[in-house]
């Protein structure tokens, strides 16, 4: 997929290229047409540069009925070939291709992070068969077989470690920078790195139906799905083609009967009109910003099933959280150990856990795993039973223990004491969960053990309430003691307690029904219901639940929950973007363009690359989304905080030096303005320059010549420079039409065409002069001059082409009438030309013009 997009985005460049080089020649000159015929190269230019423009734009209105967004494009570039503007068509649709090519790489750069995920798996995996090792295409391998994974190598598969030892980076899923470590039973994910030891794993899911194939699905699931902000946008570009169809026929109407223009001038800012109001970058603006935010959270370890439910996270003003694996860790741990009868702490728990080793359940699971941490040697015990929903007996040292609930001892026992009772009782109360043990008949120790609080809980909390969540609340099966225990040392206000899956459903849709936005975040097995019918579903650890990917939107693909507030946070900045996008680029840029194109400011070409510029403002502002401004934003505010505390000290210590020293301080400041004064008497005379230096009205240098002069500064000086060596030109009897205003001239002239778009105006009273023989001839002149002497060209005439052509006229005039037309046009032709100059020269040196 890669190398095809390399390879194609080389064949882009390359036909950009040509076309620009053939444009290039076109507009210098040497390649401006086609051998052996008048078809101008920018025509051919135009056709071939823009014909995926035109083919889509036409097959797009003719077989789906529908406008698409080059249209317009389409109809400009053709407008501009009627119009006989070959090189401005050409030029448009080269600046199209430029615009189209950047957008395809920063589009590209957008969807890189989501392809780099898809693509972690390798392509062969190492099988072991019959104590053989072999490597096989991954498509090969199948549910059950041991594949190999050495040091340095990615898993291919989802499987269970059979054997071996190593640290797993699971990053690419979970966005843990920390290597997991892995043994014998853990299991293992396609995609991820193996890092040191020699790994052997049962496979038990391969291709689409491994963890990381079920992150393709879901990601391609989310770009085809669109959220309500993305249906709007392509709802308006639908609409917005005719209405820019409406815009170009007023700006004709316009133009043409109001302003007046010609119907060449007219039909360009129809053009340019046209060009720079296409709504590409309305169509771009929202899915660019969502393949690139899906792309952000995918990297991160947050997977989002489609931009509806990032539009939904943003716009949520509460947030429901579930306690148990969600602010907690999901797993008991012993918090307390109460020793009865005589025995001792780690005594006690040496029996307990000797007695549950050989139990599955999650409390007997606690009691294990705290007597391994504290390198407690447990016995071998006899006749174990476990009897479920109760606890377990069985023979420790030959002695019968009992571990389970309080209910379970005293049906064993008897009744309890007052005193183990009033502890159990204290217990429940502060929210623990109680076993208790009993060795032959006799309760030996109460074992209190709580779901520890997540370390990052308080922080996450703190973090949505900054992020102004309005309303927090925590939704638990639990006792009302224990939520309100976690709630109030994590910051919630609301808690509701001892609910059923269905009284959660319940909360929600009360909520739901006052018009608040709900967010549930939970950990996707007993919450799936109310996952389901919240606004956004968020699961917590998805990993290793099926579950999870199924009942919720939006899957934390870790078990750290600052991954919740980053989600938010991503999704508000974007609709921001998406905002953004539309209303300043896709809307504003072109507003503007249409009306400086109207106003005849932006010509075709301007307005191609002003319409391109928007495009990429957009495609560039989305791509701010891959970006994790957080590094930078600390050390720029660090930077920005010590600048100002630094100009802070040093405004502070001039104002005291001010107040105390007055006079110096007022002595520096009129000094330093007089020296910056004195110096802004230097001046620089470029080397086709003169100047003239006048003080109060009076010359007091003249013809000063390149370099670096000093005169004394404004106002006491005034200082002038002109051309003096320029040759300048005065036309009498026509004018040169400036090459903007200039129309399309025919190919051939004959003699009885009319000149109506010529280069040149023809301005009749000056031109007809009356010949000594009495008839009427159309006489056109150029004049050049120069100046001779500088202070008389400036100081003594104010308008010094004027002062040539009345000047020259009056002596064409004078001289006309003196021979007859027929010596004009043959043999007195250039006699009469210097007599002319020498008779102009002659009046120019009376008026002293200093030409």
């Amino acid at each position: 997929m890669g190398d095809e997009q390399e390879q194609l985005s080389r064949r882009e460049i390359a036909f950009i290229g040509v076309v620009g080089g053939g444009i290039l020649l076109n507009a210098l000159g040497i390649f401006k047409t086609l051998p052996g015929t008048n078809l101008d190269t920018a025509v051919l230019l135009t056709v071939i540069g823009g014909w995926r423009i035109f083919y889509e734009s036409f097959s797009e209105l003719l077989l789906h009925r529908r406008i698409g967004a080059d249209f317009a494009v389409s109809l400009a570039a053709i407008a501009a070939l009627l119009l006989g503007e070959y090189l401005t068509a050409a030029e448009v649709i080269f600046i199209m291709l430029i615009g189209g090519a950047l957008e395809h790489y920063a589009v590209a750069k957008t969807h890189s992070a989501l392809e780099k995920l898809l693509e972690l798996a390798p392509k062969t995996a190492r099988i072991k068969r019959g104590g053989d090792e072999s490597e096989v295409p991954l498509e090969q391998v199948q549910v059950g077989d041991v594949v190999v994974v050495r040091p340095g190598e990615r898993i291919p598969v989802d499987g269970i470690v059979i054997a071996g030892r190593s640290s797993v980076n699971q990053a690419p899923l979970t966005g843990e920078s920390v290597p997991v470590d892995k043994t014998v039973g853990d299991e293992v994910f396609a995609g991820t790195l193996n890092e040191f030891g020699v790994l052997e794993i049962r496979t038990v899911q391969v291709g689409d139906d491994t963890k990381l194939g079920q992150i393709a699905y879901l990601v391609r699931e989310a770009q085809e799905g669109k959220g309500k902000v993305q249906r709007l946008a392509d709802r308006y570009a639908q609409w917005f083609v005719p209405v820019l169809l409406i815009v170009g026929g007023l700006t004709f109407v316009f133009v043409r009967f109001v302003l007046g223009l010609d119907a060449t001038q007219t039909w360009l800012r129809v053009v340019s009109v046209l060009v720079v109001a296409c709504p590409c970058a309305m169509i771009l603006a929202t899915p660019t910003a969502v393949v690139a935010a899906l792309g952000r959270l995918a990297r991160s370890g947050i997977l989002v099933k489609g931009s509806v439910y990032l539009e939904q996270l943003a716009e949520a003003d509460c947030l429901a959280l579930d306690k148990t694996g969600t602010l907690t860790e999901g797993r008991p741990r012993l918090q307390r150990i109460i020793p009865l009868n005589g025995m001792d702490a780690n005594e006690a728990l040496r029996v307990a856990a000797a007695a549950e080793q050989t139990s599955e359940h999650v409390l007997a699971r606690a009691l294990v795993t705290a007597a391994r941490e504290r390198s407690l040697t447990l016995p071998s015990v006899q006749d174990f039973q476990a009897l479920p929903g109760l606890g377990v007996r069985a023979m420790v040292d030959g002695a019968t223990v009992l571990v389970g609930s309080r209910n379970f001892i005293a049906e064993q026992i008897g009744e309890l004491d007052d005193e183990t009772q009033r502890l159990l009782d204290e217990l429940a109360e502060q929210g623990y969960t109680t076993l208790l043990g009993a060795c032959d008949g006799r309760p030996f120790a109460i074992f209190a053990l709580a779901d520890p609080l997540r370390s990052e809980a308080s922080q996450v909390i703190a973090q949505l309430k900054a992020l102004g969540i309005p309303h927090l609340a925590l939704l638990t099966g639990d006792h009302a003691s224990v939520a309100k225990r976690i709630a109030q040392h994590v910051g919630i206000d609301e808690v509701h307690a001892e609910l059923l899956p269905q009284d959660k459903v319940a909360i929600v849709r009360r909520w739901q029904g006052q018009g608040r936005k709900v967010a549930m975040v939970g950990d996707g097995i007993n919450d799936a219901p109310v996952l389901t019918v919240s606004d956004v579903g968020i699961a917590l650890g998805g990993i290793g639940m099926d579950i999870t990917i199924d009942a919720a939107d939006i899957v934390l693909m870790t078990d750290d929950l600052r991954k919740l507030p980053e989600a938010i946070e991503i999704s508000r900045r974007t609709l921001r973007t998406i905002r953004q996008n539309l209303l300043l680029f896709a809307i504003g840029v072109n507003a503007s363009g249409v009306l400086l194109a109207a106003a005849g400011i932006l010509k075709p070409v301007s307005a191609a690359v002003m319409h391109q510029i928007a495009s990429l403002l957009v495609v560039l502002n989305s791509l701010r989304l891959l970006t994790d401004f957080r590094f930078v934003r600390e050390p720029l505010r660090q930077c920005s905080s010590q600048l100002v505390e630094r100009l802070s000290a040093r405004w502070a210590a001039l104002c005291a030096f001010t107040c105390h020293h007055p006079r110096l301080a007022i002595s520096l400041v009129i000094g330093s303005s007089v020296i910056f004064w004195l110096l802004s008497g230097i001046y620089f005379v470029r080397p086709d320059e003169v100047a003239l230096v006048q003080r109060f009205g009076r010359l007091v240098a003249e013809d000063v010549p390149p370099g670096i002069h000093y005169r004394l500064p404004t106002p006491l000086t005034k200082l002038t420079k002109v051309r003096k060596g320029e040759i300048r030109r005065v036309e009498i009897g026509f004018r040169t039409v400036p090459p903007k205003q200039r129309g399309q001239e025919p190919f051939a002239y004959e003699w009885n065409f009319p000149h109506r778009f010529g280069r040149y105006r023809k301005i009749p009273d000056e031109a007809l002069m009356v010949t000594g023989d009495e008839n009427l001839a159309a006489v056109n002149a150029v004049i050049h001059y120069r100046i001779a002497d500088t202070a008389d060209f400036l100081f003594r005439i104010s308008a010094p082409d004027e002062l040539v052509r009345v000047v020259g006229e009056s002596v064409l005039r004078e001289l006309m009438a003196q021979v007859p037309s027929d010596a004009v046009l043959v043999t007195e032709r250039q006699k009469l030309e210097v007599a002319a100059r020498q008779r102009l020269q002659e009046r120019l040196a009376s008026y002293r013009a200093g030409i």
